[in-house]
């Protein structure tokens, strides 16, 4: 994600705002009602600037007995509309752009739902944070900020200038003829501003990451003693974070002190035409026509500091539309299917993953019938998983076809597809929520209690959960971290038998069990492998001695097929496996 907002061409603003005019669109009557508060805030201030002079002219030189009566409760009636014009500008601009960043975080959030698998294996879970927080955050300067500080001190610049006009037109042009040098000044900066927003962005990515593997891996952390290399990695990261915050505030207020320097010559050279009587005036216009130019610094400065903001909260769209521009899974297919037989078909199958140059799967034929338990085992690396990733269509990118019940996989939609499937996984994903949720995750519309807890017993978790003080409704923390690695595994495994599937995925799904553990899934998988294909992905030899038939993968080849005892008597690349693996655990 970070070398597309690097490469970006610094002239596409306008496209960028485009896009981010579809989010603000629904908000706009917030936005109008905003800009005619703020419109209106701007101008009692230009209104209190220009009043002055005639109070410095009647209400002293003259002593106009109405500006006594009635002048001290008009100022206050005009500081309480000015008051209510500033909440109600900002609250309803504040509410607009809220709702912007929150629609766009959805739009993400759910575009990352629908990106492949390749995209994940390219992009660390912490950069991908980083964008959902951390850049979606920085649209809001360009939204609620941008539109405030620009009606505010847009409005405020015009209204004095129409006051310093109508004091003096003549000293008010040296104000027009600065005009082009103030913007070549926020011009320069912007560029700038913008390069040093994009490597905000992509620090700011791998704080994010190097923070969350730490948070996640304390155990491997401090059980290796590794506590001051993280720190010290995290503290470069921060460093070279505070540098890119140094090198943007010097940026920001150069620009805003250059324009305020600019704007101070004009200032003195008005004093000086005044003073030396080269135009004439009375002290009311002279002190209103001072005051205007003073307070006219501050929207100036709000505006150029604007301008440094904004970049920043450009790169951040930018980031953000980049990733919505990746294209998401490809779901060309239209069949949808209720429940399949179980019938699966590989036909010369060939593949490497996305930008790597090694091919993974040779070649691979192979067809598995209806209510079958097939076997895969072979060194780490073979092409194990990779055969199920295809299969639930995680990725496209391969040679031949592979078929359910004589049907290419492709042809069915992806949700009907892997609605079909079952899985349970080596690495086991629990949620930060309840045991009977986690459970029923495989059908999250049905919170059957009773068919929860047939899964949980199925499973062989029941009885732990049962102990339990809230049982299911226990909450089993961030990736299941209050349960041991066997617990987590069995509610995975409940997980797969609640959902149902006709074909059942077993990915190294014992490896974290011991071994009475072990012989208790081993019974569970013997009965919910009934009437359904099962594949299991297994280095324990033990637990797929009675599967139907036994794949041999090694190297992305199928180099062995047989049965369990067919297989050890042909004495080949499946009994060195096993050899090896019973004499190194002779007590299995």
């Amino acid at each position: 994600m970070s070398d597309t907002t690097q490469k970006v061409n610094l002239k596409n603003d306008f496209s960028i705002y485009s896009r981010l005019f579809i989010y603000v669109r629904p908000y706009l009557l917030a936005i109008i009602i905003s800009f005619i508060a703020n419109a209106i805030y701007s101008a009692i201030d230009a209104g209190l600037v220009y009043s002055i002079k005639p109070i410095l002219n009647k209400g002293f030189d003259s002593h106009n007995t109405f500006y006594v009566k009635y002048l001290p409760p008009l100022v206050i009636v005009v500081f309480l509309a000015r008051g209510l014009a500033n909440v109600t500008g900002n609250c309803t601009m504040t509410y607009a752009a809220r709702s912007v960043i929150m629609r766009i975080r959805q739009t993400v959030f759910a575009h990352l739902l629908k990106l492949p698998a390749s995209f994940y294996d390219k992009n660390t879970s912490g950069k991908i944070l980083s964008v959902i927080l951390f850049n979606v955050e920085q649209i809001s300067n360009a939204t609620a900020n941008a539109l405030i500080v620009i009606t505010q001190s847009g409005f405020l610049v015009i209204g004095l200038l129409y006051v310093m006009l109508s004091i003096s037109w003549k000293l008010t042009l040296f104000f027009i003829i600065a005009a082009p040098i103030i913007l070549t000044l926020i011009r320069y900066s912007t560029k700038r501003a913008r390069r040093i927003g994009y490597r905000l962005q992509d620090v700011m990515g791998n704080v994010t990451a190097t923070a969350e593997e730490v948070t996640k891996g304390y155990r491997l952390v401090r059980t290796f003693g590794n506590e001051d290399y993280e720190f010290k990695k995290f503290k470069a990261l921060t460093k070279l974070h505070r540098r890119r915050e140094v090198q943007n505030a010097i940026i920001k207020y150069t620009s805003v002190s250059s324009v305020q320097v600019v704007i101070g010559v004009v200032i003195a050279i008005i004093i000086y035409l005044t003073l030396s009587h080269h135009v004439n005036m009375d002290a009311g216009s002279f002190i209103s026509l001072i005051a205007a130019a003073i307070a006219i610094l501050k929207p100036f400065k709000n505006i150029t500091r604007l301008n440094n903001t904004l970049q920043q909260a450009l790169a951040g769209a930018q980031s953000v539309f980049s990733l919505l521009d990746k294209e998401t899974e490809k779901d060309t297919g239209n069949r949808q299917i209720e429940n399949v037989q179980g019938k699966i078909t590989y036909q010369n199958v060939s593949f490497a993953y996305p930008e790597a140059d090694k091919t993974v799967l040779h070649h691979i034929d192979l067809t598995i019938e209806p209510g079958q338990m097939i076997a895969f085992v072979g060194h780490s690396g073979g092409g194990k998983s990779t055969l199920m990733s295809l299969l639930l269509r995680f990725y496209d990118d391969y040679t031949g076809n592979i078929l359910i019940d004589d049907t290419d996989i492709r042809e069915f939609t992806l949700a009907s597809l892997r609605h079909q499937f079952s899985f349970v996984s080596q690495n086991v994903q629990l949620f930060n929520d309840t045991i009977a949720h986690n459970i029923a995750y495989g059908d999250a519309l049905d919170t059957n209690k009773e068919k929860i807890i047939h899964a949980a017993k199925m499973a062989y978790i029941w009885d732990f959960i049962n102990a339990l003080p809230q049982g299911l409704e226990t909450a089993v923390g961030e990736n299941g971290l209050k349960l041991s690695g066997g617990q987590r595994q069995r509610i995975a495994i409940a997980r797969a038998i609640f959902k149902d599937a006709p074909i059942l995925i077993f990915d190294e799904a014992t490896a974290s069990l011991d071994t009475e553990s072990e012989r208790y899934i081993q019974n569970a998988l013997q009965e919910i492998a009934k009437n359904r294909t099962t594949l299991v992905i297994a280095h324990r030899l033990s637990t797929i001695q009675q599967a139907d038939k036994i794949i041999v993968i090694d190297h992305g080849n199928i180099v062995e097929t047989g049965s369990h005892e067919a297989l050890l008597a042909r004495d080949g690349y499946y009994t060195k496996l096993h050899k090896l693996q019973f004499e190194s655990q002779p007590s299995q």
